[in-house]
């Protein structure tokens, strides 16, 4: 079996929520999520494990089966 590298694993992931603060308090409090606000109805989270700056790269988005919108990011410009 090879060595999986860290393509194809998820490292950003958008919600669309009708409470941002409780949000931010939930997953903040389950899983150490430090947010950066970028205004009222926009914030990013950080694990500590991605290592690059936003935006920057190339992203897309695309529609899932079931309707929802993801969107794909790469550091290569």
């Amino acid at each position: 079996m090879g060595i999986r590298g860290t393509d194809r694993q998820i490292d950003n992931i958008e919600f669309n929520v009708s409470d941002i603060a409780s949000s931010k308090a939930f997953y903040g409090s389950v899983f150490g999520w430090v947010f950066t606000d970028y205004g009222p109805a926009y914030t990013e989270f950080s694990d500590g494990r991605a290592t690059f700056a936003f935006p920057g790269g190339r992203r897309f988005h695309f529609i899932d089966p079931d309707g929802y919108e993801l969107a794909v990011w790469t550091a290569q410009a």
